[in-house]
């Protein structure tokens, strides 16, 4: 063969490559990285545009018909006019204008999430079309039934609490007789106590959480109060094991190490503090993923995120949410809640089979939610309950 045609099978080699990996890398690309929930969902499709012909002195004038006068009072023309009316749609590529995410944080360093309970558990409720993101975070002390379980009851209760369901279901145990898995059986546990439906999930565990942190080049936090984490001796004073870090009022920066110390510090904090110092490091992720020097992180962040997370949302999804969403949230629509103050006292604490739980009614839960679905909780900023993120003051 003559140089000619070497270069030209050659070139069509490397052009047959480029096609094969681009196709593969569009598939991966597009693919789903977890199993689907398999639940019904409750979200409406998008308002399509409607036109109709009526007549109308405001409509657009189309075509204009002259009668014939047989008397002299004019007669006005008939006129034939359009109304076309395109509602708003969704933004960031959205088919729907809501989805409700999952979102767990597992209390394990498995790659495989064979094992782990959900040690948090959030429901993002995303509205495309304000848009508006609200972060609802379920207390995983409380009491529930798990449906679809499998009939081996020395081995997979049929009630117990929350934060259970994600670890019953995953494979380690494999309870669960439906899909998705961990995420599954806890989606569908919130939805049949609770009656809130989830559209998809987005499960970390600890070492993706550092990793990502340290990904991000670490976050900068801002606290008005000092968060002690340090052990308490036998008097209640603080020891010198700083295993859970100290940290100061004001400004702190945090590795992914110093991050999953503060989200964990609980012994002289209640649980609901926890959740509110959980809030505020979320703030400090998006505010970091906003700022004009995460650009040269990017890479290892999805990296981090694509290799270790348990989702059933595909890498374009997850970019796509990332880039879009993250530069349109500000105080007015950026929401953390959490169930009111008034239900976490002594009078809705009780002991279960051993277990303390929150024994607040469950119909007063399902009316929280209700509200919650309906977008009907206000951001209230003299209320723990329903909070945007707060404005730190200038570093210095």
């Amino acid at each position: 063969m003559n140089k000619k045609t070497i270069t030209a099978i050659v070139i069509a080699l490397l052009l047959t490559a480029l096609v094969i990996g681009g196709f593969v890398l569009a598939n991966i690309w597009n693919r789903p990285l977890g199993k689907a929930l398999g639940l019904p969902t409750r979200t409406p499709p998008a308002a399509e545009s409607n036109t109709s012909v009526v007549e109308s002195p405001t409509a657009l004038v189309l075509e204009n018909t002259v009668q014939p006068q047989t008397s002299k009072t004019p007669i006005p023309p008939t006129v034939t006019r359009v109304f076309t009316s395109t509602p708003p749609q969704p933004v960031c590529g959205s088919k729907v204008p809501l989805l409700y995410f999952l979102v767990v944080g597992a209390d394990a360093t498995d790659p495989d999430y064979r094992y782990g309970l959900s040690d948090v558990m959030r429901i993002v409720r995303i509205d495309f079309m304000q848009p508006k993101v609200s972060v609802l975070t379920l207390p995983r002390d409380l009491w529930v039934t798990f449906p679809n379980i499998k009939d081996e009851p020395e081995r997979c209760p049929v009630e117990g609490k929350l934060n259970q369901a994600y670890f019953l279901g995953n494979p380690g145990k494999s309870c669960y007789s439906g899909t998705g898995e961990g995420p599954g059986l806890l989606a569908e546990t919130i939805a049949t106590n609770f009656d809130l439906f989830s559209d998809h999930y987005v499960a970390i565990n600890e070492t993706v959480f550092q990793s990502m942190i340290d990904a991000m080049g670490g976050v900068d936090l801002y606290l008005e109060n000092a968060v002690d984490g340090r052990a308490l001796g036998v008097e209640g004073e603080a020891t010198n094991d700083n295993s859970q870090g100290y940290f100061p009022a004001g400004w702190n920066h945090l590795t992914g190490y110093d991050a999953m110390s503060f989200v964990r510090i609980r012994d002289r904090y209640t649980e609901i503090v926890r959740s509110d110092h959980q809030s505020l490091l979320l703030c400090a992720m998006k505010d970091k993923l906003s700022s004009p020097e995460i650009i040269t992180k990017i890479p290892r962040i999805i990296s981090t995120l694509f290799n270790e997370t348990q989702t059933d949302l595909s890498p374009a999804q997850i970019s796509q949410y990332l880039t879009c969403l993250l530069p349109k949230l500000n105080g007015s629509n950026l929401q953390f809640i959490r169930f009111p103050d008034e239900w976490f006292t002594k009078s809705h604490q009780s002991l279960y089979q051993g277990t303390f739980v929150w024994d607040i009614p469950q119909e007063d839960i399902r009316d929280y939610l209700k509200k919650f679905q309906a977008d009907e909780i206000p951001i209230q900023e003299t209320s723990d309950s329903s909070k945007s993120c707060p404005e730190p003051p200038a570093k210095n």
